[in-house]
């Protein structure tokens, strides 16, 4: 005989189950339950830092390495070649591994020694193997930006996966952009610069690094500037600006297939329509800094089409003039401190 209170209340505790289910799948941890400190974010957490290590207990292949970093980067800060096995290991492999940490952001440590961030500093000791030399025939004051900005941009460029002849949009032309638009256009890319309103100075720099168009109008109508110049949209919009508004408008203004490259970094969270990125299959896509072999390309890149970075020079002692000054936007192109004491 079926008994009907045993299904019934079999049911109830699968329902039960579900909806238990359901509310867990809706918490940032696996164990809601058990308590737990909300890990900080990265780049430069000051708690909670994670550090694996290899390849002392276990080979560490470079594809091993990538994939592990992609699913769990998050949650880690540094690799540890524990042991001394960094020094058993041919040096085109070590370059490797450490490249593929710095590009998840992870530091890179021996036990011994550990990756710090620098400061204006007059002097820092490195080890001569994990840098990259300045090209003969590049001044060091005008290609310094290069080594940031300059390499993010490019960056940028490559993870954009832009074409020759496609029209991209860099949405924000100071330090970053302005540097985007001239390797931009080294790469054979057509570009629409937007700056913001009525900003003359932005439209001014835009034009000299060689963008094909320039965008100074309302900030809420740029997607509409960009698709009816370019019949449809651009295959790629890169975001230097740290302005959500900035991001919804590259969005819009993406053609059928489309990629937003996200360089700037907001405080608020981005809605996003989860259906039109779908139905327009659009990529959305972060890019942070870029490795040493991208460094050497940007800067032999400057070297042989004689990149001029747009540069104000300071002393070490007006930094905190500068800061302010970076704050409140009253610059244009990038800074850079002097230590020979001839800045202007």
């Amino acid at each position: 005989m079926f008994n009907y209170r045993y299904f019934l209340q079999c049911n109830i505790s699968l329902l039960k189950l579900i909806r238990l289910i359901n509310n867990y799948s809706k918490q940032s941890s696996a164990f809601p339950y058990l308590p737990t400190n909300k890990l900080p974010s990265k780049p430069n957490r000051k708690k909670g830092i994670t550090e694996i290590r290899g390849p002392y207990y276990f080979p560490v292949t470079r594809t091993y390495l990538d994939e592990l970093l992609q699913d769990w980067g998050e949650y880690v800060d540094g690799i540890k070649f524990a042991g001394g096995s960094f020094s058993l290991m041919p040096e085109n492999r070590l370059r490797d591994l450490i490249d593929i940490a710095h590009k998840h952001n992870c530091y890179v440590s021996t036990g011994g020694y550990i990756e710090r961030n620098g400061a204006f500093a007059e002097y820092a000791l490195i080890n001569a193997d994990f840098v990259i030399k300045l090209p003969d025939g590049l001044d060091p004051l005008n290609a310094a930006p290069l080594y940031c900005g300059g390499v993010s941009m490019y960056k940028a460029l490559k993870v954009s996966q832009a074409r020759s002849n496609d029209w991209i949009s860099i949405v924000g032309v100071g330090g970053l952009g302005s540097l985007g638009i001239r390797y931009a256009k080294i790469m054979g890319f057509r570009v629409i610069g937007i700056v913001a309103e009525k900003d003359q100075a932005a439209v001014d720099l835009a034009r000299e690094m060689g963008a094909d168009e320039v965008y100074d109008g309302s900030s809420d109508q740029h997607s509409n500037f960009v698709k009816e110049k370019t019949n449809g949209g651009v295959q790629a919009a890169l975001v230097t600006v740290p302005l959500v508004s900035a991001y919804e408008q590259a969005l819009q203004s993406l053609k059928q297939g489309g990629r937003l490259v996200m360089i700037g970094i907001p405080t608020d969270n981005l809605s996003i329509s989860i259906g039109i990125c779908i139905a327009r299959q659009i990529e959305i896509v972060g890019t942070l800094v870029g490795t040493r072999t991208d460094l050497k390309e940007t800067l032999d890149i400057a070297q042989k089409y004689d990149i001029k970075c747009k540069v104000q020079t300071c002393q070490l002692e007006q930094v905190n003039d500068i800061l302010d000054d970076m704050r409140n936007y009253r610059l244009t192109g990038r800074m850079v401190i002097d230590f020979t004491g001839n800045s202007k």
